[in-house]
């Protein structure tokens, strides 16, 4: 009896055994599954551009938004004056010269308000900066570049200034809410918290 006992024994713990080997190799395949979802998703996401101030950049330009409007950055590397730049904003489209020379031809994602749109040059420490002001025509619009060719940034990390929030329309605000809320589950790694009710 005693040896049948130890034998029930050694299967038992033969088949935990077997069991825990199952399951690490389980688990092993859902982490490699995992991971390569995440790798895919990062494939996809260095096609667009990680915003900075809601905005993005191009090599001759950075650009920012808030709900209301957009500011672009142009830094000029050589010495220039006021009356040396062109600028024409317009519903549609932007265009900017540097002592004739076509610097930014474009068309803008959304219409802006070209009557209240403005631009100046700040300079500082000998370097010249071309601020353009943009008025959203569509408030609330976000956009998820500045001319059409321009990269994409990823709209899903776009980060209102709370302030603002609350000058929101209530469909807005959901729509901000529920982004947050998704880009919060994803950093969670947990798909279930999706199946919530």
């Amino acid at each position: 009896m005693l040896l049948f006992f130890s034998k029930k024994t050694e299967i038992k713990s033969n088949i935990k055994k077997c069991k825990i080997n199952i399951n690490m190799v389980e688990i092993s395949e859902i982490i490699e599954e995992k991971t390569n979802e995440f790798d895919k998703e990062d494939e996809v996401n260095e096609e667009k551009q990680k915003p900075i101030n809601n905005g993005g950049y191009s090599d001759k330009y950075s650009w920012s938004q808030t709900a209301y409007d957009l500011s672009v950055n142009v830094p000029i590397k050589k010495e220039i004056i006021k009356k040396d730049i062109f600028v024409e904003i317009k519903t549609k489209r932007i265009i900017v010269k540097f002592e004739g020379d076509i610097y930014i031809n474009g068309e803008l994602q959304y219409d802006v308000k070209s009557e209240t749109s403005t631009w100046y040059l700040e300079k500082n420490n000998n370097k010249n900066t071309l601020i353009i002001e943009f008025d959203k025509l569509k408030k609330q619009e976000w956009w998820s570049y500045l001319i059409k060719g321009d990269k994409e940034i990823d709209m899903s990390l776009i980060r209102p200034a709370q302030e603002q929030v609350s000058d929101l329309d209530q469909e807005t605000r959901y729509t901000i809410d529920k982004m947050l809320y998704d880009q919060k589950i994803k950093e969670q790694n947990n798909p279930d918290l999706y199946n919530i009710k």
